[in-house]
């Protein structure tokens, strides 16, 4: 038979049929399973891949889990202690990584990604996440009451239900945010987590589908046009209304400019901090799952299979020459993207054509 299987990534909702064979076998809990060894790894689905300098990591289905030491010309499977989906992989520097998925799931390597260690599980976090808003934790009575149905609808599936995203400021303070606006902090390195609830500006509960650093400031983007700035002194993320009402699946930008991007292929740009916005038109008419800037242009994936960038802040686009496979996540690495996608991890030479295409075109 065939069994449909519901991917999130960065808040996309991506299909893929996989084989399967009935009956059923007996359930294995893919928290306390390793995943399959397969013999060209590199061509399974996968959902992010990061880079420190040479060394990428890469991550998917199942609990699939790349390494390459050579700047994605070659891949090495890395031997996992879960068969989770993974949905986001951070590498912070040439020691520390984290890798989150579905089953609230967040793991750890501290050598550069050759080994990984749970520090995290929805099944480790449940009890205590529910016990931290309790009235006698000084919580007043309706926050606590809110606070507990965000949670109740997280678990109550038990502890499947993904984080979207990890991001680390350093070796010791990193977030970690996912469905029905759960987020939670860590300031010993992930030793231990807190429930971040109290300190988001989401009383709707909105989806968390990623977080970047964008200039000096840690940015989550989310559902319905919003997205969240840390303040740092207050230890509170801050709403920014965009105007748009769509699903934001990433944001990404400098110092100069914030560009967030999401459902239906919209790019919405802010030269001011977030005060203001424009919608930018870059010619995509399905979900864009990842972008990233590069030193000549602004980078687009689409999970339809195109790549379009931008050289001009927006006012003109242009299709990258690229293999058109459903694309997940991008990276750069020295002179080149190497691109996630459900057809595997594939490097992108970074060719600037001389002339733009129109950004009308159909996908």
């Amino acid at each position: 038979m065939k069994r449909l299987r519901t991917l999130v990534h960065g808040g996309a909702v991506l299909f893929a049929l996989t084989a399967g064979t009935a009956p059923a076998a007996e359930f294995q809990d893919p928290l306390d399973t390793p995943p399959i060894t397969y013999k060209e790894p590199w061509k399974k689905p996968l959902l992010s891949v990061d880079a420190n300098e040479s060394v990428l990591v890469a991550a998917g289905l199942r609990g699939l889990v790349l390494r390459s030491a050579d700047a994605g010309k070659s891949w090495q499977q890395i031997s996992m202690p879960v068969s989770s989906d993974l949905t986001s992989v951070f590498i912070l520097d040439e020691s520390n990584a984290w890798i989150v998925g579905h089953d609230g799931l967040v793991l750890h390597s501290g050598d550069g990604g050759n080994s990984w260690d749970r520090q995290l599980d929805g099944r480790l976090s449940e009890q205590p996440f529910k016990d931290f808003y309790q009235e006698e934790n000084g919580f007043e009575p309706e926050a606590s009451a809110r606070y507990l149905d965000e949670m109740a609808m997280n678990f109550r599936q038990g502890p499947s239900l993904p984080w979207l995203d990890v991001h680390f400021e350093n070796a010791e303070e990193g977030f970690v945010v996912g469905s029905f606006g759960m987020i939670a902090h860590t300031s010993d390195g992930g030793k231990s987590w807190q429930p971040w609830l109290h300190r988001i500006d989401n009383p709707m509960a909105m989806n968390l589908n990623a977080l970047a650093k964008v200039g000096d400031d840690l940015l989550i983007a989310g559902e319905r046009g919003t997205l969240f700035r840390l303040d740092r002194e207050q230890q509170q993320f801050e709403k920014i209304e965009t105007g748009y009402r769509g699903s934001f699946f990433g944001v990404t930008g400098n110092a100069e400019q914030i560009v967030a991007y999401g459902l239906r292929g919209s790019i919405w740009k802010s030269l001011d901090q977030g005060e203001s916005w424009e919608k930018v038109e870059g010619g995509f008419h399905v979900g864009i799952t990842d972008a990233v800037m590069t030193p000549d242009m602004q980078v687009f994936a689409s999970a339809s299979g195109r790549l379009r960038g931008t050289a001009d802040g927006g006012a003109s686009f242009m299709d990258l020459p690229a293999p058109p496979v459903p694309y997940t996540s991008l990276v750069l690495t020295g002179n080149a993207l190497v691109a996630a996608s459900l057809a595997g991890v594939l490097p992108i030479p970074l060719q600037v054509p001389a002339q733009t295409a129109p950004t009308q075109i159909e996908e």
